[in-house]
């Protein structure tokens, strides 16, 4: 019976060993940190009336201003995404970009240009997407 007794103490304490993992980060990662958090403001060539809401015509800028007020991973990038790519072209400013990169605030600008010519109202649907510097992790 004593043997049996030994032969389960020793099992278990195996198991128990085995078990363990040898770096803590990889079965616990740490919690990713709050995502970034920022006020954005528009302003060059928007126009705005009570009929129509905001608006930009042809050949004319809108400049987005991203005023990073706490980014806890350190701001990476910015992304930009339109819903009508032939209406114009959004270029992020690379000055203030790499400024802005590993800091947790800062002020990133944004130029969305419209193309000369614009047959018929549209409506226009632009994104704009801070990303910090944390990495993903995979639940």
């Amino acid at each position: 019976m004593k043997k049996v007794k030994y032969l389960i103490l020793t099992t278990v304490i195996l198991a128990l060993l085995g078990s363990c993992v040898d770096n803590y980060q990889d079965a616990n990662p740490p919690r990713p940190l709050d995502g970034p958090y920022f006020a954005l403001n528009a302003g060059g060539d928007v126009l705005e009336t009570a009929e129509n809401g905001n608006f930009i015509g042809a050949n004319q800028t809108i400049v987005f201003t991203l005023d990073v007020i706490n980014c806890q991973g350190g701001i990476d990038s910015v992304g930009v995404t339109v819903n009508e790519e032939n209406l114009g072209t959004a270029v992020v400013d690379e000055v203030s970009l790499s400024a802005a990169i590993g800091q947790i605030q800062g002020e990133v600008t944004v130029n969305y240009t419209t193309v000369s010519q614009v047959l018929e109202e549209t409506e226009l649907e632009i994104d704009v997407t801070l990303y910090d510097g944390q990495q993903e992790i995979d639940w």
